[in-house]
């Protein structure tokens, strides 16, 4: 079993029987931000795509102005972002290729991440923490 230490106690402790059975904890803490950036940039190796030296500087400020509470996913958050921008990534090649045709689509514009790939992508990730919020607010 994985998950956040409060969540995870709690869990044990409603059930008096779980904790004898389930002897052993491990707890790891949260990455750093630098550690968060340096897993973007692994994701995208792994997926093929690239960026340019800025985008690095973008991301690495979004990640330091987040709230590392409950909602943060620490890498799921950079997980979900890397998705996002690759979904945009997407929909940018298909409108760019339905606008100037299949000759358009080269080596710079595919898998290849802009600022606004990033951008959408953050408002996007900002809508589902509010959202998340929202849902679970008044609930312990």
């Amino acid at each position: 079993m994985a998950g956040y230490s409060e969540e995870m106690n709690e869990l044990f402790y409603s059930n008096p029987g779980l904790v004898s059975r389930i002897r052993s904890q491990i707890y790891f803490p949260d990455y750093s931000d630098d550690e968060l950036v340096q897993i973007f940039e692994l994701m995208c190796l792994q997926r093929e795509y690239q960026y340019d030296s800025e985008m690095l500087k973008l991301v690495k400020e979004f990640i330091s102005i987040q709230d590392k509470d409950r909602y943060f996913g620490n890498a799921r958050f950079v997980r979900n972002l890397v998705e996002e921008m690759m979904l945009n990534e997407g929909a940018r090649t298909v409108r760019l290729c339905d606008s100037e045709g299949e000759d358009a689509i080269n080596d710079k514009n595919l898998k290849f991440f802009t600022k606004d790939d990033f951008e959408e992508a953050c408002v996007s990730i900002q809508q589902e923490i509010k959202r998340s919020k929202r849902l679970t607010l008044g609930f312990k």
